[in-house]
């Protein structure tokens, strides 16, 4: 039953890869905005559709509830929803991206397991008609995580390194690699298609 509950990276962590286009980046646990959602921020120019140069996958961000947002992605004949959290940390604007809670309770349903929600990290910069999104870079967490294992706690499974601290400690992890040129990704670009309503 324990070993079950370990499926996440291979469901929950795949649905966020896609998503992110290039690979599977270090996910979180919690999330990177405090449960009060007072550092929860708006930005809605993100709302539209959008797509990246010599791709066919479509982002549709739609605004939700709560100062949130939908993201659907479409790539061929599959979809995936998933829930949308901009917040701030310094001056970056920083993206929550999970699984909405019906894809988890659907995905466990049909698997028999137990599922946990996995965070993606992306720092964004949000302009009219592109947007560029970093993810966090693997090597480099991991680097850092074995440099100081008390800053950030980590885990690993099934050759995905996830962060296991507190939205606290994960913040703050962030804020202090921020600046780090090799704590990020190159960008994906995404360019809008249609415009925001």
């Amino acid at each position: 039953m324990f070993a079950r509950a370990f499926w996440f990276p291979a469901l929950v962590l795949l649905a966020a890869a896609a998503l992110l286009l290039t690979g599977c980046a270090s996910p979180s646990l919690s999330p990177v905005y405090s449960d009060d959602r007072s550092n929860v921020v708006e930005n809605n120019q993100i709302v539209g559709l959008w797509g990246a140069k010599d791709d066919d996958a479509k982002y549709e961000v739609l605004a939700g509830a709560e100062k949130s947002y939908v993201l659907k992605y479409t790539a061929k004949d599959k979809s995936s929803e998933f829930d949308l959290v901009l917040t701030t940390i310094g001056n970056q604007t920083i993206a929550d991206v999970s699984p909405r809670k019906d894809y988890l309770d659907n995905t466990a349903g049909a698997y028999g397991v137990t599922m946990l929600p996995a965070h993606a990290i992306l720092r964004l910069t949000i302009g009219k008609d592109r947007i560029e999104a970093y993810q966090l870079r693997t090597s480099r967490v991991e680097e850092l995580a074995k440099a100081d294992p008390q800053g950030v706690p980590t885990g690993r499974s099934q050759d995905v390194t996830v962060l296991t601290g507190t939205t606290e400690q994960v913040r703050a992890f962030v804020e202090k690699n921020m600046n780090d040129p090799d704590f990020w990704e190159k960008p994906i670009v995404l360019d809008r298609r249609t415009a925001a309503k």
